[in-house]
């Protein structure tokens, strides 16, 4: 099943790098920047750390025409540890693939590798259905999650929208 999401959030190691990185590779634009500060009486805390003195720089991303597919990096600090693994291991947890449905993988692929992805998998082509194909590919961002990149081809009915 597909379906969209308003905002994700991602812990990243560079903020600017990471900015650089989704502006390039899919050409979102910053839409917010800000600070996260925590105190004795803050949920974001409770939330996200028992450091009472959390504090972290955020930008929200994404294409200003569109309300959904968001995303929101969040730049901890040299200090911050990540909790799971480099998805070698069946008990790392997290996500497994942030998923990014272009409009035409084949075009948007050399921008994604000279953005500076690390390459997973390259594009390939796989039937779902007689009335569905997927062009796909696995790609590492710079700090290492997984993106899932693909183009959704209809050959005959379907309910997916049209990108």
């Amino acid at each position: 099943m597909i379906s969209e999401l308003k905002v994700v959030t991602i812990g990243v190691s560079n903020l600017d790098r990471s900015i650089s990185f989704y502006r390039e590779a899919f050409r979102y634009d910053v839409l917010g920047t800000g600070v996260l500060e925590g105190g004795p009486q803050d949920t974001f805390n409770g939330t996200w750390s028992e450091n009472r003195n959390l504090r972290a720089n955020f930008a929200v991303i994404g294409v200003p025409t569109i309300a959904s597919g968001l995303m929101r990096l969040v730049e901890f600090g040299s200090d911050a540890e990540q909790i799971w693994g480099g998805y070698e291991r069946p008990g790392d947890h997290g996500l497994y693939a942030i998923n990014y449905r272009v409009p035409d993988l084949a075009a948007a692929w050399p921008r994604i590798v000279d953005a500076g992805t690390l390459a997973r998998s390259e594009p390939h082509f796989w039937k779902v259905s007689d009335a569905l194909s997927v062009h796909d590919c696995m790609c590492f961002d710079p700090d290492g999650t997984l993106l899932d990149v693909f183009e959704i081809v209809a050959t005959g009915p379907t309910i997916h929208k049209d990108l």
